[in-house]
């Protein structure tokens, strides 16, 4: 009673009396639960796709949401079917509810596990989404019990001679991207992050490389420091900033190489993020384990690289010296006049 008695006071003080407060309040609720109803998944998903572009997430991100869009689209009519409709219900079997189903019957063994757990990442955040709008309860989240256990991917990486072999191959039929490809197998940079590299972001007096935040995948800025080998080939072999066709470049150069674009096995497939296993690698043999270090150089929390490389074994000191061994052409490197 000594509750009501103060919300009368606080309420008359705004100009307001108890019953209309109330009756407010009931109004509030009911036009969400009639929201609840009507929103549907396309609707939601493009009120998702307005606050991400508010929010400054990047296209790939927005075409992830949009493959997401897709999958719910083919199983719940063309996308019309309401958010409400997919809210968990406690008092169905789990494997009754419809997301459940889907993701537990439909889609398990019929497509790639982390294709399927990417699946699952995308539609934990859409729904969090609609709890946060208040389309569907916290409680009705059909992702309950659903959250991805992501196992850390089989690690690959280069040899000493595949890596050479890289080299030597963007040296002689594209030197003007030589460069980027140091800065892959040296820094350990992801592609995108050579692509958008900014004009200044190669300092030569500091030896550091600046990876914005607009660049980087965790949106969080980085400086890369350039060791002795990668300083030799970025002076021999400067980054232009008109990277022009470089999905096209790269794939040039990796089949000048030898490698195999899109082969399920051999010792010269190519896999995603090689370059950057491999400089992990190198950078943690070189300093003795040191995560912590490895990485602010990489951009990753030691936590992740922990999960990938704990069980790596680790190249060996003399592998090491080979790899920062390899130096552009000798006469790429020769002082002019001489």
């Amino acid at each position: 009673m000594a509750f009501v008695k103060e919300a009368k006071i606080k309420l008359h003080t705004l100009g307001y009396d108890l019953r209309e407060a109330l009756n407010g309040f009931i109004r509030i609720k009911q036009r969400e639960r009639e929201r609840m109803g009507r929103v549907n998944i396309n609707e939601a998903f493009e009120m998702l796709l307005e606050h991400g572009r508010k929010k400054g997430l990047r296209e790939p991100t927005l075409r992830g949401y949009k493959r997401i869009q897709g999958v719910l689209q083919k199983n719940f009519g063309q996308g019309f079917y309401p958010v409400g409709q997919l809210a968990f219900d406690p008092n169905l079997d789990q494997g009754k509810n419809k997301i459940h189903e889907l993701l537990n019957k439909k889609l398990l063994g019929t497509v790639h596990p982390n294709t399927l757990d990417n699946i699952r990442i995308g539609l934990s955040r859409f729904f969090g989404f609609c709890v946060q709008e208040k389309l569907i309860k916290p409680t009705e989240n059909p992702m309950i019990g659903l959250e991805p256990n992501r196992e850390p991917s089989e690690i690959h990486t280069l040899t000493v001679e595949q890596s050479k072999r890289l080299l030597r191959a963007a040296e002689k039929i594209d030197p003007g991207f030589a460069g980027i490809w140091a800065l892959l197998l040296f820094g350990g940079l992801r592609p995108t992050e050579t692509s958008r590299l900014a004009s200044d972001a190669i300092n030569f007096e500091r030896e550091t490389i600046r990876i914005g935040k607009s660049t980087t995948k965790t949106k969080r800025p980085r400086y890369v420091t350039m060791n002795e080998t990668l300083k030799k080939w970025l002076l021999a072999y400067p980054i232009k900033q008109n990277n022009f066709s470089f999905r096209y470049r790269m794939e040039k150069v990796r089949d000048a190489a030898g490698f195999e674009i899109g082969a399920k096995e051999g010792k010269n497939r190519w896999i995603p993020d090689i370059t950057r296993h491999t400089c992990a690698t190198i950078i943690l043999a070189r300093n003795n384990g040191n995560y912590s270090a490895c990485a602010r150089e990489l951009g990753n929390s030691e936590s992740v690289l922990l999960r990938h490389y704990e069980a790596f074994d680790r190249p060996s000191k003399n592998e090491v010296q080979e790899y920062f061994g390899i130096l552009p052409e000798p006469e790429k490197t020769k002082p002019k006049g001489k």
